[in-house]
């Protein structure tokens, strides 16, 4: 067939069936007629999101598919299928969030690094490549931005300001806005789940003592902010000072890489006494007052004190 009246885009160039491209190469098709270009859909794959002219110029003829994580059972089914146990599958499932990158750096690194047990080996394997990939053209007034954003379950201006006061938080926040792992949320930015574990972890190794005064600044902040905040926010201000805990029973119960297998319901009156032997149970002994305290103190959920008070201390 003459190539004349064909365009300039090739059958290859479309995710095609691979027998279905065969069957077009063998019968000497490689370029697309022009009805064919436009009706067969073009796909574009990046780690950044379609800029505004794309949305506004293209309207109805751009659609945008967002590639999620994987869910916690394909994600250990996957690890499992290359040769990781249960145990480990479900070790290295919950630091990757089933980020696919992520997933499949982990089961390199078993030949990688067999001086480690399979889940060090590949959160050292997985932190160090997914840092060269999303942080590498960072420069460092945006990567220390970063840096502290990582140790917050959803970064706002005035937790930027308590963490960072010697940067404006206009200037904080409007760093990173534009990042390609950062989206908007109803309560303040959202990080994506595997590039926040990979920034804090790197933080927590290379300098600790700046990871722990960003927590020590987010928790004052929030504690502070808590005192005004009207009763539809208690629920975000508990989620934000129960992600600073780093307990991982509390961690997984209250930001569960799969389904919630716990439901937390609001204490009644009548839960005091098991509330307050619980708190004592995980507390040193004489500073079960904290724990009453904080059990008594005004327009703060009573579990969600009571689980921070155990935490803290466990």
């Amino acid at each position: 067939m003459p190539q004349h009246p064909l365009t300039d885009i090739f059958f290859d160039s479309f995710d095609l069936h691979p027998n279905l491209l065969a069957g077009l190469h063998a019968a000497g098709f490689t370029r697309c007629t022009p009805i064919q270009a436009l009706t067969l859909p073009l796909a574009l794959a990046g780690r950044e999101p379609p800029v505004t002219a794309w949305v506004s110029g293209f309207g109805d003829l751009l659609a945008t598919v967002p590639l999620a994580n994987l869910a916690a059972a394909d994600a250990g089914a996957l690890l499992r299928r290359e040769g990781l146990s249960d145990a480990d599958a479900a070790r290295v499932t919950r630091f990757t969030h089933g980020h696919p990158l992520a997933l499949r750096l982990a089961v390199s690194a078993r030949g990688a690094r067999p001086d480690l047990t399979v889940p060090d080996a590949a959160v050292a394997t997985v932190v160090t490549e997914l840092a060269r990939i999303y942080l590498s053209g960072l420069d460092q007034p945006a990567r220390a931005v970063l840096d502290a954003a990582c140790t917050l379950r959803r970064p706002t201006m005035p937790l930027l300001a308590a963490l960072l006061p010697d940067v404006p938080p206009h200037n904080a926040y409007d760093m990173l806005r534009p990042l390609p792992f950062v989206e908007f949320g109803p309560d303040g930015l959202v990080l994506h789940d595997t590039v926040r574990e990979v920034v804090a972890a790197l933080l927590r190794v290379n300098d600790p003592q700046a990871y722990g005064a960003y927590r020590i600044a987010a928790w004052r902040q929030l504690r502070r902010e808590l005192r005004a905040a009207p009763p539809a926010d208690l629920w975000r201000y508990t989620a934000d000072l129960l992600y600073l805990i780093e307990n991982p029973a509390v961690r997984e119960a209250f930001f569960p890489t799969a389904s919630h297998r716990y439901a937390v319901e609001p204490a009644r009156p009548a839960d005091e006494t098991q509330i307050t032997a619980i708190a004592r149970a995980h507390l040193d002994a004489g500073a079960d007052h904290i724990a009453l305290q904080a059990l008594g103190e005004p327009g703060i959920p009573r579990a969600g004190w009571t689980a921070l008070a155990a935490a803290m201390a466990d």
